[in-house]
């Protein structure tokens, strides 16, 4: 249910165009859902977004990702 919650404030996010919204949190937060599940397909997949997502709102955090 809290995957759903996440996923659905991104939609709508997305469809208000309300990006200067963190969207970034929500993305954090379901790749941590996830985890907490041992799904690790899903983890791998959100995680690569959490890394996309920051990486966007501070270029200088790539370095943190290499």
């Amino acid at each position: 249910m809290l995957i759903k919650l996440h996923l659905d404030a991104l939609l709508m996010i997305k469809q208000e165009g309300l990006q200067v919204l963190d969207s970034e949190r929500h993305v954090d937060a379901i790749a941590m859902c996830y985890g907490a599940l041992a799904d690790v397909e899903m983890f791998r997949a959100w995680t690569e977004r959490v890394r996309d997502a920051k990486v966007n709102n501070d270029p200088a955090r790539a370095l943190v990702f290499a």
